[in-house]
């Protein structure tokens, strides 16, 4: 009997650090979505457009590297719960994606503040951001869905909205790079454009998140 309350207490200690770590990401997710939608709309005002742009890839770029780290708790969650591997190897993929675009886009956002090729840097890192989107539209959902749904399979409607809505900003997202690229416009104006509308879904898809994890444990007493 000992050895199953011990076996309890460890259990939750697991689950507490990798709910606080999901809390924080989720946090710390938004902010990341607001600050580059806020340094976007200041830059579309025309308030040091290309340093905004520049900063706002970085915001966006750190967004999902810190997404990550709070999918990858979950993902460490699914696998306790005897997961279907294949399931479990499209989400990391997903994941993965995810973080590498994250890196890719704090990198060129950096090397943009420098001054060389800004606007070239910030379009390529928004077809990148809307890439990222597009091929991991709804993973965060998608977990949630398979974590609840070895119990009861009710989270599928989630997963839709949250993977609908991501695509359509990863479409929206590339259409304007790449019309930036080929040099539709010099101005930053539309790479702008697009980092408010990911930065915004940023923080909207997070938002969901957050109250369903600050509700969980009431939920539970």
């Amino acid at each position: 009997m000992a050895m199953d309350t011990g076996h309890s207490r460890t259990k939750g200690l697991g689950t507490t650090k990798e709910r606080t770590l999901e809390l924080s990401s989720g946090g710390l997710e938004t902010l990341a979505g607001v600050g580059a939608a806020v340094m976007a709309i200041l830059g579309l005002v025309d308030i040091i457009p290309e340093t905004f742009a520049a900063l706002a890839t970085i915001a966006i770029g750190a967004g999902f590297i810190v997404r990550g780290a709070g999918l990858a708790a979950k993902v460490s969650e699914l696998a306790r719960v005897n997961a279907d591997s294949e399931d479990q190897a499209i989400v990391r993929g997903e994941l993965g994606i995810e973080t590498l675009v994250g890196i890719a886009g704090v990198a060129l956002g950096v090397v943009a503040l420098f001054d060389v090729d800004r606007i070239t840097l910030t379009s390529a890192a928004l077809i990148a951001f809307g890439g990222a989107l597009l091929i991991g539209g709804g993973v965060s959902e998608k977990v949630d869905y398979l974590l609840q749904g070895y119990e009861h399979r009710t989270a599928s409607m989630l997963v839709d909205l949250g993977a609908g809505g991501e695509t359509l900003i990863g479409i929206a997202a590339i259409a304007l790079g790449v019309l930036t690229l080929v040099g539709v416009t010099t101005e930053y104006t539309l790479v702008l454009a697009g980092q408010i509308a990911v930065g915004a879904g940023m923080a909207m898809q997070t938002s969901p998140l957050l109250a369903r994890m600050f509700a969980a444990p009431r939920s539970r007493r």
